[in-house]
C-alpha cells in the first residue's frame, strides 16, 4: 500500500510543531493627524537564499497605537532549523493590499527560538526615519496535538490451544492518538490475541471488536472469538487503561527550560595542516568547514540558553607555552573557558588556531567527561 504524504524530491513538513503566534505591540508611531494609526502586522519568514517571504497578516485595528491582534499567525517550529523572522507593522489608510501604498511604523527581526524560550518575547521596533517607535510582543502557543499516552494491562483465561492458557502480560503504553484522533474521539478497535512461535508461524487465537471509549472503562471483561467460527475461544481482561499527561519538548522549552552546550573541537592531525586550502581547519577567504559547523549548531542553540556562556574545548593538539599534548584545553587559551554567543565561539578558535599545533591521536574522553 502506498504511503499517504509521501513525495520524493521533498522534505517532510509532518514532524512540524505547529505553533500560532500571538501578537501585540506597544506605543507606535500615530501617522495620522486626526485620529490614531490604524496598524496591522505582517509576518515574514527568511528563506534560503536569505530573502524575506511574507508568511501572514494580522487583522488591523482601527484607532490603536497599543494594538493587540486577535488574528493568530500559524507556523510550523523545528528545532533544529534557524527560523528568522520579521515583522513590519504598517498604519493603514486604504483598501489597498499593496504595502507600499500604507505608512511604514516599525519592524523587528527574531528568530521563531527566541519566541518560544521567552515565553513572551518582547524587542524594540526600529525605524530608519524615527528613533522612539515602540515595542512588539509576540507569544507562541503550541497547538493540535493529542499529548496522552495510554498504559494497559491486561490478561487472559481459558485458552486451550496455547502454551500459556491464562497469560499476564507487563504493562505497556502507547501514544492516544493511535486511538484516538482529533476530530474523533471514539474510534472502532480490534484487539487480538496470537500464539507465538519461534519460527515466525504465529496463529491467531481470537479477536474481539470495542471502540476508544469501551477500552478506557477499565476494568472490563471481553469475550475473545475465533475470526472465523465466532465460537469464543477464552477471556480477554482488561485490568487498567490509565491516561498518562505526556510533554512535547516544545512544552518544555515554553516552560523555561534551558539548553546548555559544551563546544569540543578536534584539532588532531587527521585534519590536515591548517596553511594547506585542503584541510577542515584552513583559514582561507572563506569559512573553515568547522566555522560552518559551529556556526550552524551554536546560532540555535543559543537561542534557548538565556546566559549564552558556552564554555569551548579542544582536544588532539599541543598548545603553549610548553607544547605540551593536550587532550582538554581551553580554545580561548584563558583560565575561563566561557565564550559568549556564537560570534565568541567562532572569535576563539580563529585566535586559537595559530597558537597550537595540531598532533593527535583523537581522544575525546575528557572533552565528554570532563575530569
Amino acid at each position: 500500500m502506498a504511503q499517504q504524504n509521501f513525495v520524493p524530491g521533498t522534505a517532510s513538513q509532518d514532524l512540524n510543531n505547529e505553533v500560532e503566534l500571538t501578537i501585540s505591540a506597544k506605543n507606535l508611531l500615530n501617522k495620522d493627524r486626526m485620529s490614531k494609526s490604524d496598524p496591522t502586522c505582517v509576518v515574514y519568514i527568511q528563506q534560503i537564499d536569505h530573502s524575506w517571504v511574507e508568511h501572514g497578516r494580522t487583522e488591523q485595528i482601527c484607532n490603536s497605537l497599543n494594538p493587540e491582534f486577535s488574528k493568530k499567525i500559524l507556523i510550523g517550529y523545528r528545532f533544529e532549523e534557524l527560523q528568522k523572522l520579521k515583522f513590519k507593522i504598517y498604519d493603514i489608510d486604504s483598501k489597498s493590499a499593496a504595502l507600499d501604498k500604507h505608512d511604514f511604523l516599525g519592524e523587528a527581526e527574531c528568530s521563531l527560538g527566541q519566541i518560544v524560550s521567552s515565553g513572551k518575547f518582547v524587542t524594540t521596533l526600529h525605524h530608519s526615519k524615527s528613533k522612539n517607535n515602540g515595542e512588539l510582543c509576540v507569544k507562541a502557543e503550541e497547538i493540535g496535538t493529542l499529548k496522552e499516552d495510554v498504559e494497559f494491562l491486561f490478561s487472559a483465561e481459558g485458552f486451550k490451544k496455547s502454551d500459556t492458557c491464562n497469560p499476564k502480560w507487563p504493562k505497556f503504553t502507547v501514544p492516544i492518538r493511535l486511538i484516538r484522533t482529533k476530530d474523533q474521539n471514539d474510534v472502532a478497535l480490534s484487539l487480538q490475541c496470537w500464539n507465538w512461535n519461534g519460527d515466525g508461524s504465529h496463529k491467531l487465537i481470537g479477536e474481539v471488536q470495542t471502540t476508544t471509549k469501551e477500552i478506557l472503562q477499565a476494568p472490563k471483561t471481553f469475550s475473545l472469538n475465533d475470526k472465523k467460527t465466532g465460537k469464543s475461544v477464552g477471556k480477554l481482561c482488561l485490568h487498567e487503561a490509565k491516561v498518562i499527561k505526556t510533554f512535547s519538548f516544545l512544552e518544555f522549552i515554553t516552560s523555561g527550560t534551558q539548553i546548555n552546550c559544551t563546544v569540543a573541537i578536534d584539532f588532531t592531525a587527521s585534519n590536515g595542516a591548517s596553511d594547506k586550502p585542503n584541510s577542515l581547519h584552513y583559514m582561507g577567504p572563506t569559512p573553515t568547514l568547522y566555522e560552518q559547523a559551529l556556526l550552524s549548531v551554536v546560532s540555535i542553540i543559543q537561542d534557548y540558553d538565556s546566559g549564552k556562556h558556552f564554555p569551548v574545548l579542544g582536544f588532539g593538539a599541543k598548545v603553549p607555552p610548553n607544547g605540551i599534548l593536550s587532550q582538554e584545553f581551553f580554545v580561548n587559551l584563558t583560565p575561563n573557558p566561557h565564550c559568549f554567543g556564537v560570534q565568541g565561539v567562532i572569535e576563539a578558535y580563529r585566535r586559537c588556531l595559530p597558537f597550537i599545533q595540531l598532533y593527535g591521536p583523537t581522544n575525546l574522553k575528557l572533552a565528554i567527561s570532563p575530569q
